[in-house]
This record gives structure tokens, sequence and C-alpha cells, in this order.
């Protein structure tokens, strides 16, 4: 089907097609990955935790550090093998661990200085047991060496120990757990290149190992072979060391961040390039809620999920488009809102609060987990979840075509909050695909269309009024190329731009000059040329060849856009001289009275003019229309400040948009936070979602709203009692929620 910039409403999404870039590493499986918790950075590889506790790793791998079982470097996340049950995971220079539910921890990858803790010099590139019979609570993968706190607090370190940073008292590799003198009790403690850091339950933070550059941060550079209480008198409720071990920063209860060691290029954010040997207070006084040291960056998430970096920046481990250093704490993710980060060698990582995972920065190993090993001064999304070329998201009903042509769906029809694939016959591949409140219907390359769900009122165009659990060919000889699903009709575009509908006709939806209800494709009267088509609940509007817009079926609010409240049964002209791109009709059927509301079809449509202008009309009630008031109109009027928009949706009674910038707008109702800017409150004016993702495509439902990324991965928040959503739950979301498998 042609690539065209628009979606379907309601219960009517059209069509989203999008550029999805081929991967360029290997594809470890083809199974989609549930959102992730946790990330963590190490020089050259990456290891995260999802939600359901299992670890996955991806990048640099010439000793096992992935953890797959194999040395293949891995350029998209690879399962860590051994079925273990995760509650922690990290990743360190050659090697990285996992904590496991049960207590015990377990390591892989490089064992020269016998930092797996399993007592032999092997390497492997699976999972063992650090022996011992110890019961940890946290685990920490430094340079050659681990470290890690049991639930008593007492920590162990094990493996290389040239710089003392074991923190036994003594110089001297060791294979196996070795208590860390002194008997502070602590809550976690970090393992760096050289050096190490705790916290005690005190909230104190102590030292120990290399102190060249002040890292250990007791106003010396003198080596400790023990714990050395960081100077200043602060207390803390976390820590981080620099993956190269020069510099450590944490943050205060209260939200401050101070940082110690090496400031060669400003990572310890104070303005200048001067080391320090005490904590010094970062600059721009921002509040932090998390901190990561990288190696010669730093970088920071706020208390509202904002992103700062500040140190070196020559590889675009800041992550805000550029390659400019900073001194001082500069913005940087690209605006996207995290609840996790970690900052690696030379990149970045971190979990958006959707629970996507996100990498920028040097990528020569995979480090980035996008499947290829092109650096990126962007954030880009880690591979492995779902992702979708397609998106529709109907009444209580949602579906979505992958690239590799597989049709997911969720919700009502579905009866499951998470997608499960449809079960095609005879291995349909849809192209395009369309959802409405109980049936869907997607078009294969080959320009045929098929529809499954209810069918009572012929929607399906298979000749019947009965359901079909499966795809069921539409009766005819009409190839179609592009499908269009209200709440119980239908309409197709062929190839050559002629337009039929099929289904309820009681106000005269389907075109074709009469009320009768048709249940296989019946042409649209007029011998109009459509290069889009959009149905809504009881109407059905397309743009010509030539831009103008036209619309037929019922008009109860003024939904056809002639200026009069009149239905008709054939393609009446939009009024106005405007020349539309794109249209997309919505609304909803109400069947009885309810609320004071009396039964009929309360629609609205919109469109983008061929200048990427928004116009509406029709049904006004909660301000869908966009205008700022909530006044029905029957001729377009402009929607407010939407004057670069690429892509339109009308859904029930709210709208969305996205902009030429990928920003995506709603507006309209909102009583299930399905506008998607964190709030239930009505919006007449065209409000901003929350969470700063990239869009290309939008499709409103009823009461919800799905989207997808420009990376492909899909999003949705509103309504989500049936499921709708695709996040595993029944919990309604006023902001994006990850549909995940």
């Amino acid at each position: 089907m042609n690539e065209r910039t628009r979606v379907q409403p309601c219960s009517i999404a059209l069509l989203l097609l999008l550029a999805i870039p081929a991967c360029v590493g290997e594809p470890n499986s083809s199974a989609p990955l549930p959102p992730f918790v946790a990330v963590s950075a190490g020089a050259n590889h990456t290891c995260g935790l999802t939600s359901r506790g299992v670890g996955y790793c991806w990048g640099d791998n010439d000793t096992g550090q992935v953890g797959d079982g194999t040395t293949i470097a891995r350029a998209r996340p690879a399962a860590v093998s051994g079925g273990l049950s995760l509650s922690g995971l990290t990743a360190g220079s050659s090697h990285s661990c996992g904590a496991a539910v049960s207590g015990d921890v377990f390591c892989w990858g490089g064992n020269r200085d016998g930092q797996l803790g399993d007592g032999t010099p092997a390497l492997p590139g699976e999972p063992g047991l650090v022996s011992g019979g110890l019961t940890f609570t946290t685990v920490s993968a430094g340079d050659q060496f681990t470290c890690a706190v049991t639930r008593a607090g007492a920590a162990y370190c094990w493996g290389a120990n040239d710089f003392l940073q074991l923190g036994n008292g003594n110089y001297g590799a060791i294979s196996r757990p070795a208590a860390v003198t002194g008997g502070i009790p602590f809550v976690e403690v970090r393992a760096g290149a050289y050096s190490t850091c705790g916290l005690a339950r005190s909230a104190s933070a102590y030292c120990w190992g290399l102190n060249s550059n002040g890292e250990l941060g007791d106003g010396t550079t003198t080596d400790r072979a023990s714990p050395a209480l960081v100077d200043g008198g602060l207390t803390f409720s976390s820590i981080s060391l620099g993956s190269d071990g020069r510099h450590t920063c944490g943050l205060t209860s209260s939200g401050a961040a101070y940082c110690w060691g090496l400031n060669s290029y400003g990572q310890l954010g104070d303005g200048t390039t001067t080391a320090r040997d005490t904590p010094v207070l970062v600059a721009e006084m921002l509040t932090f809620s998390t901190i990561g040291a990288g190696s010669d960056h730093t970088c920071g998430i706020t208390q509202d999920g904002s992103a700062y970096c500040w140190g070196r920046n020559n590889l675009g481990q800041f992550g805000n488009g550029t390659t400019s250093s900073s001194l001082t704490p500069v913005a940087a993710g690209s605006g996207l809102k995290f609840i996790a980060l970690s900052a690696g060698a030379s990149y970045s990582c971190g979990i958006s609060t959707t629970g996507a995972a996100y990498c920028w920065g040097f990528n020569y190993y995979g480090q980035l987990g996008n499947g290829t090993t092109t650096s990126s001064s962007t954030p880009v999304a880690v591979a492995g979840g779902l992702t979708f070329v397609t998106i529709s998201a109907g009444g209580n009903l949602t579906c979505g075509v992958t690239p590799g042509s597989a049709t997911y769906c969720w919700g009502l029809v579905a009866e499951t909050p998470s997608p499960v694939p449809v079960p095609l016959a005879d291995s349909l591949t849809f192209i395009g695909l369309s959802t409405g409140d109980s049936h869907a219907c997607g078009v294969t390359s080959a320009g045929a269309a098929y529809c499954w769900g209810g069918g009572a009122s012929g929607e399906l165009g298979d000749a019947r009024t009965a359901p079909r659990l499966t795809p069921a060919s539409i009766v005819g000889e009409v190839a179609l190329d592009v499908v269009g699903v209200g709440v119980r009709n239908t309409c197709g575009l062929t190839p050559t731009g002629a337009a039929y509908c099929w289904g309820d006709n009681a106000s005269g939806q389907l075109g074709d000059g009469t009320t009768i209800r048709r249940s296989t494709p019946t042409a649209v009267l007029g011998d109009l040329t459509f290069t889009d088509l959009s149905v809504g609940p009881a109407h059905a509007c397309g743009v010509t060849s030539t831009g103008a817009a036209y619309c037929w079926g019922a008009n109860k609010s003024g939904q056809l856009g002639d200026g009069t409240t009149v239905s008709n049964s054939t393609p009446v002209e939009v009024a106005g001289t405007l020349r539309f791109a794109a249209i997309s009709a919505g609304g909803v059927l109400i069947s009885l009275s309810r609320g004071g509301a009396q039964p009929g079809a309360y629609g609205y449509t919109c469109g983008i003019t061929i200048e990427h202008a928004v116009y509406c009309w029709g049904d006004n009630s909660w301000g869908q229309l966009g205008d700022g008031t909530s006044t029905n109109r029957p001729t377009p009027v402009a929607v407010s400040d939407m004057t670069t928009v690429l892509v339109i949706s009308a859904g029930g009674r709210h709208t969305c948009a996205v902009t030429t910038s990928g920003a995506a707008y709603c507006w309209g109702f909102n009583t299930a936070g399905q506008l998607g800017d964190g709030t239930t409150i009505n919006r007449p004016n065209a409000t901003a979602v929350i969470g700063g993702e990239t869009f290309s495509a939008v499709s409103s439902g009823r009461e919800h709203t799905c989207a997808v990324t420009t990376a492909g991965v899909a999003y949705c928040w509103g309504f989500n009692v049936f499921g709708q959503l695709g996040d595993g739950t029944t919990e309604s979301r006023q902001t994006p929620a990850r549909v995940t498998p």
C-alpha cells in the first residue's frame, strides 16, 4: 500500500506504515522482551534486568561476560543462560554478576584474578555459583574484582587486589569471598576499577583501595587497605564509582550531588578541572534521585525524571545530540524521562518511565544494544521488545503488526491484557490493520482484505452476519490497499482510489444512496477518486486526489462538515476552500439515553491540510475539536497551535496528533487519562503527551490512545479495564505505558 501520514479513529485507526531501519547486529531471539527495571553499563558491555527477573546482556563478549554461553559479541540483548531468577544485575569490566532471589550470587565472564568467586581459573561464558555458601542482597562487579553485601550487612570482596581494593588489609588476589575488615554494617558496596566504596547503615560512606587522585574522598591521596571514612561529615543515600576508578559521586538524602577524585574533563561537575580529595558539591543546585559515574563523565536523574550529564562528551555520552563537553550539568537524554540510569566507560544507558531501555554514546562493541555498532549522540532504544510497523486502537481493542509481519491483538476481543498472536489462516501477511469496537480488518500486500471478530451487521464483509474467530476473506472481486473500521461498518479503498463500504447502514454511512445493510462490499457513489479514507461510528470521510474532502452518513453533530446537520447517504463536499492531505473520522454511537444524551451518532472529523495545519468539525461536547470551546461546528475550524502536524487521529471523544518533530499532542475528553498528560482533566486545546518520546504514528480509540515511536516501540495510555493498553495489566494509565508481551 502507498505510504500515507494518517490514522483512523475511535474504532477506526487506518494503516500506519513506518520506516523501521534494519538491524545490523545479529538477532539472538525473536521473542519480545518485557520492560526493563534496571540497567548496568560496564566497560564495553551492558546488562539489564527485566520486570520478570530475567537478565540480559549485550556488547563486548570476548571473555563470556554476556553470559549466553559464547564469546561472540552481541549487538542485541542476549538472555543470561541458566534460567536464573534475579533481583539484581551488574556489569563490570570483563565479567558480570547477578544476585538471585534466593540470595545466591552468580558470576560469569573473565576470571583471570578470580573475580567469579568460584575458586576456579576457568573463563566460563555461563553463570557459576559464587562459593562460600553466603546469602547476599546486593552485588557489584568492578574491573577484575567483585564485592557483595550479606543480609546481615557484612561486605565481602574477591578477585584482583593489586591496589588493596578488596579491603581485607592485604595485597594479593583471592578467588573466593573474603570479608572486608572493620566490621562496618553496609547497605551496599560499589566496586570500581581499583577502589571500592560502601554505604554504611549509618548513611556514612567509606572507601578503600587506590587513592592516587583522591577518589577515596578522605582528604588524602594515600591508598587504603581497609575502609576509610569519606570526609566532610556528609550522609549519603547512594554512591557510584567511575568505571575507570578515578572519581566517585554520591547523593545525600536531600538529593544533593557530591563528587570527588580526578576531574580532568569536569566529571566532578563543580565548574573546574581541579581534582578533589574530599566531596565537592555539583554545580547548578539540582535535586537528584539517581547518580552514575562513568569513565570521564557523570550523569544523574532529577526528581522529575530529567537526565543531566557533565564531564567528557566526545563520543556523545551525554545523549543530547552533541559532542560538546561540559564542566557543569547540562540537559541530557534528549528529553526522555528516566527512572534509572548507569554511566559506562564512554556511553550511558537508562530506563525510561515506561520501562523501555535506551543507551547512547560509544558503540564499537554493540554496547548500546540496538542491533548495530554505530555510535549515537542521542538515545537509541535497546532492541528486543515488541516493535510495530502498524498499530490501531479501537473501542476496547488494540492490534498491531510487527516488522516480521506477525499480527498481535490485545484487549476486549483478544481477552488478554498482553499482546497475543492472531491465528492467521494460510500464513497471511498484513501490511495494514484497523480495529473497531468488536471487529478488526487487515489488508495483505496482495490487496486481499480479511476481517474477524463481531459480524452481526455484516461488517466482516464475508456475506454473513455472524462472528469469526479467525480472519475471513471479504466476498467479491474487490482488491483493497486501505481499510478502515467503524463501530459496525467497514470501508476500503482500491489501488485506483475507488471506495467500497459494508456493514451497518442505518445512517447512510455506506455511501451507496440507501440505508440498507450490506454484508459484502458496495461501491460508494459519486465517481470520486480518493487518496485517503476514514470511518467513524456512523459516518465516513475521504480526501480526493485534488485535496477536497467528502463525507457521508450521520450528521447529527455536523460531522459531515457541509454546514448542515442533515444526514446524507451519498458523499457531500466539506464546506470551504481548504485542501487536505489526510482525514480522520471519530465519535461515539449512543444507542440508549445516557446522562441526558439522546441516542444517536455523536461524530466529528479532523483533517490535516496540505500546509500541515489541523481543522476539525462536528461534535465538540468535550473540546475534541481543539478550538478552545465546547461548541459544535458544522464546518471546519482550526485547532489552536497545531500548524506542523503529520498524523491526526480522531477517537471517541478525544483527538491526538503527531507533529513534524515527532511530538505527540492530544485534546478533548480525558476521564481515563487518554490524553496522556498525567491528568484526567478535559482539555479543549492541544496538550503535550508526557514522556518525551519521538513518535511517528498515533491512533486514538474510544477512551484510550496508542502510538509508535520512530524505533517501532508501541506505547498506550488511557482506559484499560479490558487490557487494551497491552501492558499486562488492567490498570488505566494517564501517561504512556509500553506495550509488552
